[in-house]
């Protein structure tokens, strides 16, 4: 398994496919449950926990950002943070 890895990084680094040839020969790249395995047996560390805790982390500092943008992004994001204001 480990070769599989360093063969595909080899291939994508080196050759730099297209998306639709990349999506054709290595499937697995493109399914979340995939990454999420591949990512685990590759740094011992389960993905999406990591992430979903690395974003609480910064959840705070996000959100104030999200408040000082103006134009369209404080347009997109106004209903979200009406929620958020309520909770």
């Amino acid at each position: 398994m480990a070769w599989t890895f360093e063969f595909r990084r080899q291939e994508v680094v080196d050759q730099k496919p297209s998306i639709e040839n990349l999506m054709e020969r290595w499937p697995a790249l493109f399914q979340m449950e995939e990454i999420n395995a591949e990512f685990l047996r590759v740094t011992a560390v389960p993905l999406l926990t990591r992430f979903m805790a690395q974003l609480d982390k910064y959840s705070t500092q996000l959100l104030k950002i999200i408040r000082k943008k103006g134009g369209a992004t404080k347009a997109k994001t106004a209903t979200i943070l009406e929620f958020l204001d309520q909770v």
